[in-house]
C-alpha cells in the first residue's frame, strides 16, 4: 500500500542510523585547550543522557589515526591535545587538512567547532517535540559554560523549532494587529455589525485551517 515505502524507510534507518541530526557549532578561539575540552565534555555528557539522543560526535570521540614506528596510533583529537598541549597548533592544522573530519568539526576560521548529534529512530516522535529537544541541547551547552551568543544551531529539528517560533510570533503579534486593522476598515466602510462578524469569522477560520487545527 501507500505506507510500504515508509516502512522500508524505517527499516533502513533502523539498520544504518537516523537521518535526523542536530548540529551545534560554538565559537572558540582555541577549541583544543583543556578548559574548552572540559566544557565540551560536560555538555556532551548531559546531551548523551537525553532520551532521544542516539549518538554525539565531537572532538572528544572523533578518531585521529597516525602512523608510528611500531604501527598505528589511534586516539581522539581531545586525547592528543591533552597529552601534548603545546602541539595544539599543529593538531589544528592536521585536523583542518582532513577532508572529512576537518570540514565537519572545525570551521574554516579555526575559531569555531561543531558537535553532531544524531537522534534515535522514533517514528512516533512528532515535530512539536523539536523545540523542547533543541532547547535541552542548547541548555546543556550553556550550563557547561558556553555563552548563549556563541552557540549556533542547525539541522531539521532546529528548522522546525524556528518555524514554530515564527508561527507563535505571527499568531500572538502579527495576526491580532492585522485583525484589528481589517475590522476597523470594515466598520468604517459598512457601519454594521454583520460584516464585522463575517470578516472576523473568515479570518479566524482561515488561520485555523492553515494550521490544521480544524
Amino acid at each position: 500500500g501507500a505506507a510500504a515505502p515508509y516502512h522500508r524507510y524505517l527499516e533502513k534507518i533502523s539498520l544504518f542510523g537516523s537521518d535526523e541530526f542536530i548540529v551545534i557549532s560554538y565559537d572558540d578561539p582555541d577549541p583544543l585547550t583543556k578548559t574548552s575540552l572540559d566544557k565540551l565534555e560536560q555538555a556532551t555528557g548531559t546531551i548523551e543522557d537525553l532520551p532521544d539522543i542516539a549518538r554525539v560526535t565531537s572532538l572528544l570521540n572523533t578518531q585521529r589515526i597516525r602512523s608510528a614506528p611500531d604501527g598505528l596510533v589511534v586516539e581522539s583529537w581531545a586525547e592528543a591535545a591533552r597529552s601534548a598541549p603545546d602541539e595544539r597548533s599543529q593538531l589544528m592544522d592536521e585536523l583542518a587538512a582532513d577532508q572529512r573530519q576537518g570540514l565537519t568539526l572545525l570551521g574554516r576560521s579555526r575559531r569555531r567547532a561543531a558537535v553532531v548529534i544524531e537522534l534515535k529512530v522514533n517514528p512516533n516522535r512528532t515535530g512539536e517535540n523539536a523545540p523542547r529537544l533543541l532547547q535541552n541541547v542548547v541548555d546543556a551547552f550553556e550550563d557547561a559554560g558556553f555563552a548563549p551568543d556563541t552557540v549556533h544551531r542547525a539541522g531539521q529539528p532546529a528548522i522546525i523549532a524556528e518555524c514554530m517560533k515564527l508561527t507563535q510570533h505571527s499568531l500572538g503579534t502579527i495576526f491580532p494587529i492585522v485583525l484589528v486593522v481589517m475590522l476597523t476598515i470594515v466598520v468604517v466602510l459598512f457601519r454594521s455589525a454583520l460584516p464585522l462578524a463575517l470578516a472576523a469569522a473568515v479570518s479566524v477560520l482561515s488561520v485555523l485551517w492553515t494550521l490544521g487545527l480544524t
